[in-house]
C-alpha cells in the first residue's frame, strides 16, 4: 500500500477526520483534523496516485452522503 494512502487509512481508522483543502488530478492538499473538535492537525499534500484514485471512496466512508463538488 502507498505510504500516504496508509497514512489516510490510520488517521480515519483511529477517528479523525480529512477535509479536502485543494485537489486537481495531479494533487490534493487535506486538512487531517481531531475526531473530537475538528480541529486541523496536520495538512498532508501527496500527489501519490493510489491515494488519488481512492480519495472520493475515502472521502465517501468517512462521511456519508459527502459528494465531491461538482459532482451529481
Amino acid at each position: 500500500m502507498a505510504e500516504d494512502l496508509a497514512r489516510v487509512r490510520r488517521w480515519l481508522g483511529a477517528g479523525g477526520t480529512v477535509r479536502p483543502l485543494t485537489r486537481s488530478t495531479r494533487a490534493v492538499t487535506l486538512a487531517l483534523c481531531s475526531c473530537d473538535t475538528g480541529a486541523e492537525m496536520e495538512r498532508l499534500t501527496s500527489s501519490e496516485p493510489a491515494l488519488l484514485a481512492t480519495l472520493d471512496e475515502l472521502l465517501a466512508e468517512a462521511r456519508p452522503g459527502l459528494r465531491r463538488p461538482g459532482s451529481s
